[in-house]
């Protein structure tokens, strides 16, 4: 440190990073006056070591820990500036004063570090000394008073200019100070959906690194790894992003790096699929998709066929697609489009059902439909479009046949149930009347018979307050034959008659004719 009028804090430093000490037999510390770029002093470290991990340090007179003791006299053993110190392998003899390094000086040059105190750059100094490196102002803190210049780590690397900050004197200790940032984040520009990079420089020894997004300073949005670099999320925002350096010492927050998000269109988003669905042959059903185009218009082509075939394109630019009449199973898709893109949907299957014939009881007939007590009667139908058939009142099950054999005891309805293959059914019915004998009527018989023409005469014996039916025949032996002809007949005491004409009935003209009279049921 310059410590004006006193010179007592100059002093420089060297440090060994290594485990072992290190000799610094043949080396020699030049100064180099930047007035005229000559040397104003050379000192021999030839009988001197550095220890491991440790320091050397060269001071003014009363430095307590310097390893060798300098008299600042009257103007100080360091000049400030323009100058520059320098580490060689050779021969102090090499380093006459008032020598100009760059015709007189063939030795190998170790490290070393051009420096002034706001002065200009000395430009023979930089490229004869440190090429391509920086000349550190040591009042570029604003102190140069109390500053020194020191590497950060200690010692750092040959001939880096970089590493160098300005800091409290610490002559023979390590370096301890808080982290210095060299280089800011970069603000950046990328396309929506991207990510961006950037990174920081810093000095400070053991550094840790803590990215933020949001403004500097605003912790809420930890992002990152602990590295100089940080790879941003994919965005579609412009953010901003910082970082926290931090070393034993303190920490130290840099600017906010700006990304810019270009807006970029992006794709669309079905929201809902075109639905399956079943219709009956020849006819046609609406298919239709929901979209969502993210701040974008749409556009619609519908396609026949598996998703993302585009061989048949159909329908037109809508949202809802109505088919053609379709006689079989067919699958459409549609891609919906905008300025950031298409997406197609997943096909829809639109099944196509043949229609299932009606099932239709042309007949349902009992023959006859009047039977006595004990008799039967025949079940006959005709039916078309039937998977099954069935006939209640316990006959059940008559699929593939065309008639059944029943005898009721009273009179029964059938019904005939026709369904087909839909379960669809329909129905018809029949009723087989039983006539039932009185058990505790007497037997009884015709008395007279007598057929004038077409006029009917029948007396036969009967009870009083009984009923009677009157039937005829043309064909005895045929139970089936049988017919009412007077129905309702009732007891007229002890002998009843009836008279009927035959000309209008069915047996009018018969050759010959048998009829029979029953007790009716009561």
């Amino acid at each position: 440190a310059d410590s004006p009028g006193t010179d007592v804090a100059e002093f420089i430093e060297l440090y060994n990073a290594s485990s072992d000490p290190v000799s610094l037999g043949g080396v020699v510390l030049v100064l180099f006056n930047g007035s005229n770029d000559t040397v104003y002093s050379a000192l021999d470290l030839s009988a001197h070591t550095i220890p491991a991990n440790g320091f050397f340090l060269i001071g003014s007179t009363g430095m307590a820990n310097a390893d060798i003791q300098l008299a600042p006299g009257g103007s100080g053993w360091l000049q400030n500036g323009q100058d520059a110190v320098a580490l060689y392998f050779g021969s102090p003899a090499n380093f006459a004063l008032n020598t100009t390094f760059v015709t007189d000086v063939t030795n190998t040059l170790i490290d070393a570090l051009v420096y002034d105190t706001a002065d200009p750059d000395d430009i023979d100094l930089l490229n004869s000394l440190t090429p391509g490196g920086v000349q550190v102002d040591e009042a570029g803190a604003g102190n140069s008073a109390n500053h020194a210049i020191a590497r950060v780590p200690d010692g750092g690397a040959a001939f880096d200019t970089a590493s160098y900050v300005l800091q409290a004197p610490t002559p023979g200790t390590t370096n301890q100070i808080a982290p210095v940032i060299r280089t800011q984040p970069a603000a950046s520009t990328i396309d929506g959906g991207n990510t961006a990079s950037m990174s920081v420089a810093a000095l400070g020894g053991q550094l840790s690194y803590q990215w933020y997004q949001g403004a500097a300073g605003t912790t809420t949005t930890p992002v990152g790894t602990n590295s100089a670099t940080l790879v941003t999320p994919a965005l579609n925002a412009t953010s901003s992003f910082w970082v926290r350096v931090s070393n034993p010492y303190g920490s130290v927050d840099s600017t906010a790096a700006v990304v810019t998000v270009n807006t970029v269109a992006q794709p669309p988003l079905i929201t809902t699929q075109p639905a399956s669905s079943t219709i009956q042959s020849g006819a046609t059903t609406v298919l239709t998709v929901g979209a969502d185009g993210q701040g974008q218009s749409l556009t619609f082509a519908w396609y026949q066929g598996a998703s993302g075939n585009t061989s048949v394109p159909v329908g037109t630019n809508s949202a809802s697609f109505t088919t053609p009449a379709l006689t079989q199973t067919t699958s459409y898709w549609v891609r919906v489009t905008s300025a950031g893109g298409s997406v197609d949907s997943s096909a829809a299957t639109v099944t196509v059902e043949t229609p299932v014939p009606s099932a239709v009881i042309a007949s349902f007939t009992a023959s006859p439909t009047t039977i006595d007590a004990g008799g039967s009667s025949t079940l006959s139908w005709s039916v078309t479009g039937a998977a099954s058939l069935s006939i209640n009142n316990g006959v059940g099950n008559v699929t593939g046949s065309t008639s059944t054999s029943v005898s009721p005891t009273s009179t029964t309805t059938y019904t005939l149930t026709a369904t087909n293959s839909a379960n669809e059914s329909v129905t018809a019915t029949v009723t087989v009347t039983v006539n039932t004998t009185t058990e505790d009527h007497p037997a009884f018989k015709v008395t007279s018979i007598d057929i004038t023409g077409t006029q009917l005469s029948l007396t036969w014996e009967s009870q009083p307050g009984a009923g009677y039916i009157v039937e005829v025949s043309d064909n005895p032996a045929d139970a089936q034959s049988w017919a009412p002809l007077l129905s309702s007949v009732s007891s007229q005491g002890a002998s009843t008659a009836v008279a009927a004409d035959l000309a209008n009935t069915a047996y009018a003209g018969s050759a010959k004719l048998f009829f029979r009279v029953k007790v009716a049921a009561p």
